[in-house]
């Protein structure tokens, strides 16, 4: 009996797995409204940048598949990191109102 019910959670297991990576969603695949609509988005990014220049270049990659218009974030920690992550964003500008810790931060669209 242990046997087959080790065996039944492994199966389970690997069936739920197998789930996940088939029906799993990318960047790629996301989008948000149309050319004739205002695309807002909030996120609280956890003291970013977490891992210094992997979180920026990694964010920076979400923002530019997002193509959101508005884009509000929080626990902004390193204002120089997010002046950085904005170099790479040439599309859009942004927003912050502290000098060293920001908290709330925008970032949008220049069009």
């Amino acid at each position: 009996m242990l046997f087959y019910q080790k065996n039944l959670k492994t199966i389970i297991y690997s069936i739920c797995l197998s789930a996940t990576i088939l029906f799993a969603q990318n960047l790629e695949d996301l989008s948000f409204g149309d050319d004739n609509s205002l695309d807002i988005a909030t996120w609280n990014i956890e003291w970013f940048p977490k891992n210094d220049q992997v979180t920026v270049n990694y964010v920076t990659e979400i923002i530019n598949l997002l193509d959101l218009d508005i884009l509000a974030i929080q626990e902004l920690d390193d204002t120089t990191m997010f002046d950085q992550m904005l170099d790479g964003l040439p599309a859009y500008s942004g927003y912050y109102q502290s000098s060293w810790f920001a908290g709330l931060a925008y970032i949008y669209k220049k069009d």
